[in-house]
């Protein structure tokens, strides 16, 4: 009696802990170390949320956490006045199913494994999504659109994007890309829409050993660059490539830059991918 009256006592306090962080709101500025969901909206006027917890998941809960602005012009590096969400040197986190407007970076992810970004919507912001090193990530029906730049990737490798879509970056040079890997190695893009960027669709500099196929590149200034060479733009066992819109065909289709790098098997048409929900092609600010 006296042992399950002491294993009461424990458990009492311990689920009302639990209860306690699970409910609590978060605010702007804050740092979390466990899973955690998003009540309500945020209006930031510096920085987002700050992951600092390995093996957690923040759950945007479908809400929008927005900033305090664009800030100055930034490339390559990173732009740090403002960031979403940040996450640095933890593992196997996960970011999902919200929106994140109008910061230097909407997603931030530094010296880390295994982080997994899902079902997120970025728009407005000067860097849509930010992979700096580490390594192993995963974006998947991510939703980039209206940034200065859409997807960067620097000195990172063996990371995945899929299905997803990336829309209407605006700068004129260097960049306005949908997607540029920069000294990044051995990624995959595969399954995604790359639409209406004021640049290239994607750009690859100092960048080897990647894989791009069963992609959709449609209406962008330029659809691909790649400045390195030794990249695969097709799957070679399934002799898939990616449809280009600007494809005179029949026959290969040659991807721009110094490389002379080319599609050996592009799609005559656009590639069915199934539909990304929530569209940034109809939300607000496009």
């Amino acid at each position: 009696m006296k042992l399950k009256s002491i294993s009461c006592l424990i458990a009492i306090p311990f689920s009302l802990f639990l209860w306690s962080q699970e409910t609590s709101a978060l605010s702007c500025g804050e740092t979390i170390k466990q899973t955690t969901t998003l009540k309500s909206d945020l209006n930031c006027s510096g920085h987002g949320i700050v992951i600092d917890g390995e093996g957690i998941t923040l759950d945007l809960g479908g809400h929008t956490i927005k900033g305090p602005g664009r800030g100055g012009w930034v490339w390559p590096e990173r732009a740090l006045s403002s960031v979403g969400i940040r996450v640095t040197g933890k593992k196997n986190v996960t970011i999902h199913n919200g929106r994140i407007t109008n910061f230097a970076t909407a997603v931030l992810v530094e010296d880390t494994q295994g982080v997994t970004v899902q079902g997120v919507t970025s728009i407005s912001n000067h860097y849509g999504i930010y992979l700096f090193r580490g390594s192993r990530s995963v974006l998947s029906g991510v939703n980039v659109s209206n940034n200065i730049y859409g997807l960067h990737l620097q000195d990172t490798r063996e990371n995945q994007v899929t299905r997803s879509l990336i829309f209407k970056s605006h700068h004129g040079s260097p960049g306005g890309y949908g997607i540029n890997l920069y000294s990044s190695n051995r990624n995959t893009i595969s399954e995604s829409r790359i639409e209406s960027n004021q640049s290239q669709g994607i750009w690859l500099i100092d960048s080897r050993d990647n894989s791009i196929y069963r992609n959709n590149f449609i209406r962008n200034s330029t659809s691909a660059v790649d400045e390195t060479g030794a990249n695969l733009w097709y799957h070679p066992e399934r002799r898939e490539g990616n449809y280009w819109s600007d494809h005179k065909g029949p026959g290969s289709y040659t991807i721009g830059g110094f490389a002379g790098a080319k599609d050996l098997y592009p799609a005559s048409k656009e590639i069915p991918l199934g539909k990304i929900n929530p569209d940034p092609r109809k939300t607000e600010g496009n």
